[in-house]
């Protein structure tokens, strides 16, 4: 197959040198598997801005937490017994959260096996943020002194995208990035992001929970993602469909009335007339209520489809370029589609020309 074969001109080394910022000596190899795929890493390149540019100075502190044994050792976690603690004592574990979903899988309590989670429902989630947790706090005290502060608050009683921090290929997804309500800690199989900016905190999740950047970091070769790795992802130079973005971001994401305060905050994305065949934003979604958010496994993969359609457009790719590009890196994902008979490549194709028709 031709198609397979890429040439490594300095035209290639210089793409492999500005996606992995290493544009003096040799830079990092970026397998594109397929001369098709060049054009959407151009254009992801040329379009594009590190997500440490887009924030300003002062708004955003990365950091991890807890680890699982010091923090034990130190008496900051302790393994959790009851059934109900205080969501500020809740200390969460990778499999606990997923991409735009922070109630995701929960463990029985006093259940230690990371293979033995069950799926949360979100139909029947409580009004404020509440998950099984492996850990709890121990010493609030402490934890908020051992980790940064932003504005002189506490890092973790601020908003933060979080994720998983080792990413592998054979997973269905790479990036796991949600957005956590100020209280729970984590431990550090999470990596997270502060951002006390509230329109961009939205934002930022929109561009990282993309199944096109899950297709660079495959293309990286990437197997860790370290808390000071967020900012060096990138965001999209065009603005255009960024208030779109966040709206979708906001459903997904804000399943607790602990997202009040920064739906709040939001007024710009408080838009009646973003109405889709999937998506409805009223008037009674300017204040959070347990109605708000989307509940549906299926509604909620079909918003995520207009999400990417917005994130393609923003970089100016084309459909060709986004779903060549899904279609190759995203197999396990593509699979999982194919079982639960959801066509994601239509519903992306559409939504693309629901928003280039509209220009917003």
């Amino acid at each position: 197959n031709t198609t397979r074969v890429i040439k490594v001109d300095k035209d290639i080394i210089r793409l492999f040198g500005e996606l992995s910022g290493e544009m003096d000596g040799v830079p990092r190899f970026v397998n594109f598997h397929s001369i098709r795929l060049l054009g959407a890493f151009r254009k992801y390149s040329k379009n594009s801005i590190p997500i440490k540019e887009f924030l300003d100075d002062g708004t955003y502190v990365s950091s991890e937490m807890l680890h699982e044994t010091s923090g034990q050792d130190n008496e900051m976690i302790s393994i959790r017994r009851s059934e109900s603690i205080e969501p500020s004592r809740i200390v969460l574990s990778g499999p606990n959260i997923f991409a735009n979903n922070p109630l995701y899988a929960e463990p029985k309590i006093g259940e230690r096996n990371k293979n033995k989670y069950e799926r949360i429902s979100l139909d029947a989630c409580p009004s404020k943020y509440q998950i099984n947790s492996i850990y709890e706090a121990c010493n609030l005290g402490a934890i908020d002194s051992t980790f940064p502060k932003l504005g002189g608050k506490p890092f973790r009683l601020q908003y933060r995208i979080a994720t998983r921090g080792m990413v592998h290929p054979g997973n269905e997804r790479m990036m796991f990035a949600c957005i956590l309500p100020p209280g729970p800690s984590y431990i550090n199989g999470i990596k997270g992001i502060a951002i006390n900016a509230g329109f961009k905190i939205l934002v930022v999740q929109g561009f990282l929970q993309s199944l096109f950047l899950d297709c660079f970091i495959r293309a990286k070769g990437l197997s860790n993602i370290f808390a000071k790795d967020i900012v060096e992802f990138y965001i999209a130079k065009d603005d255009r469909y960024f208030a779109s973005i966040a709206r979708r971001v906001a459903k997904l994401n804000f399943v607790s009335s602990d997202y009040g305060a920064l739906l709040a905050a939001n007024r710009e994305i408080h838009n009646p007339d973003d109405t889709t065949e999937h998506f409805n934003w009223s008037s009674r979604d300017n204040v959070w209520t347990t109605a708000f958010f989307i509940k549906d496994e299926r509604e909620r993969s079909l918003i995520e489809c207009e999400l990417e359609a917005l994130i393609a457009l923003s970089f100016l790719m084309s459909k060709k370029e986004v779903l060549g590009a899904i279609q190759t890196y995203m197999g396990v994902l593509t699979n999982r589609d194919r079982e639960r008979s959801f066509e994601r490549s239509i519903y992306i194709k559409k939504a693309m020309d629901i928003f280039t028709e509209r220009g917003w």
